[in-house]
């Protein structure tokens, strides 16, 4: 079963079915060879969307962040996060996520101002 955003009109084929996500559910995205959403609850589903940039442009950017290649994340999924001695931001996500996400030097001032 495929996931569509609730705030997204979606149209799919006759017989695909689609499971209805709302963004306050959504504490993060990722991209393997395929994207998926992942709910707070750490449910993983299958979304339809070819590049993260299609889905980076649908998203409210003062709820969701694009922290770096494989990872969109919720404000509301972060726990913590801290510098490394590099000067890389690591984030931690929320129970029962349980996700460590890496931020870059470049992006690391960008997060913080959208964290606050």
């Amino acid at each position: 079963m495929h996931c569509a955003l609730g705030n997204e009109r979606v149209s799919g084929p006759p017989g695909k079915s689609f499971l209805v996500v709302h963004q306050d559910k959504v504490a993060y995205f990722t991209k393997d060879t395929l994207i998926y959403l992942v709910t707070n609850d750490k449910q993983q589903f299958l979304t339809d969307f070819q590049t993260m940039e299609e889905l980076e442009d649908l998203l409210d950017p003062k709820l969701f962040y694009r922290a770096n290649r494989q990872y969109i994340i919720s404000a509301q999924a972060v726990d913590s996060f801290r510098t490394d001695i590099y000067s890389k931001m690591i984030l931690q996500l929320k129970n029962p996520l349980n996700v460590s996400i890496d931020i870059s030097r470049e992006k690391a001032q960008a997060f913080k101002n959208w964290i606050q």
